[in-house]
């Protein structure tokens, strides 16, 4: 009996904890993956303007190769969306909100299953001195109170190994076409 109310003290403290820390810390989660790639500029925005390029070099693609994917709008473009349904990666669904041409692509997610959640995608390229492009990935999203003392044990919102994985697969990818001369 005394094993079980020292368990019940713990537990009480640990949500205790939470829900004081909720009060404190961010509401919002953002992550950033990064990679340089030594390709012209216009191969990789081709890579990243494209949701019907995305899953090329999509971890999740990768991850569950059964899922059905369709695609809306003209591709590229902003208003474009991109719907999914898979065993492995669930339901959900993302749409080119903002672009700023060879330079960014915005998208807004929404996951359906397995839980209902939004996030916001950012897909940058930087110049870099020495010829190649930086690419930045950043995963954004809100995390209500108090889910959002929990923040701090997600890092970077669990995403960071698979977008690691999905700048190799562009890198790979884009550094592999020809390039032209001019």
């Amino acid at each position: 009996m005394r094993v079980l109310k020292m368990v019940g003290i713990g537990l009480a403290a640990l949500i205790a904890l939470i829900l004081v820390a909720g009060i404190f810390l961010p509401k919002r989660s953002d992550s950033v993956s990064s990679i340089v790639i030594n390709a012209p500029k216009a191969v990789i925005w081709e890579q990243i303007k494209s949701l019907k390029n995305h899953n090329k070099w999509s971890p999740w693609v990768e991850k569950d190769p059964n899922m059905k994917a369709i695609f809306e709008g003209t591709d590229g473009n902003i208003g474009s969306k991109s719907s999914w349904k898979g065993d492995i990666i669930g339901v959900g669904a993302q749409t080119i909100v903002a672009m700023e041409d060879m330079k960014s692509v915005k998208v807004d997610l929404k996951f359906k299953e397995p839980f209902e959640s939004s996030a916001d995608a950012l897909l940058m390229l930087t110049d870099q001195t020495d010829g190649s492009i930086k690419v930045d990935w950043t995963f954004g999203m809100n995390m209500p109170y108090p889910f959002n003392a929990l923040a701090p044990i997600m890092g970077d919102n669990g995403v960071g190994e698979d977008f690691k994985h999905g700048l190799e697969k562009l890198k790979k990818i884009c550094e592999s076409q020809p390039t032209i001369a001019q």
